[in-house]
């Protein structure tokens, strides 16, 4: 070990850089919100599904070690409907849609 610095490699700094992009896109305050706003809207679409999702669970209950086999239809229902409500295209929309909640979000992020 020597106690001079080490120099910096070539592709050193560019990695420095990539990083702390990274790490602003991780740390903004409306990442942050859209984050919380993702998380309700998929609690809405879970909600949304609940009647699927319940007839899954009495199937599986039902069936057992079995369940992959006899459950596949309610399985396949629960992810029709899971894509219709929470696919990426109606987050967009439902982030339009709310759009001065998430500004609202951001300034109270910001302010807290």
């Amino acid at each position: 070990m020597s106690s001079q610095p080490e120099e910096e490699k070539p592709g050193q700094s560019n990695r420095a850089q990539v990083k702390d992009d990274g790490r602003d896109a991780r740390l903004s305050f409306r990442k942050f919100a859209e984050h919380k706003m993702k998380r309700e809207f998929k609690e809405e679409a879970i909600k949304k599904c609940e009647q699927p999702l319940k007839n899954f669970g009495q199937c599986a209950q039902e069936s057992g070690l079995l369940v992959v086999f006899k459950c596949r239809e309610f399985n396949r229902k629960i992810n029709e409907c899971m894509t219709e409500h929470n696919s990426p295209e109606k987050f967009e929309e439902f982030l339009k849609a709310n759009q001065d909640e998430l500004d609202k979000r951001t300034l109270r992020s910001k302010t807290a």
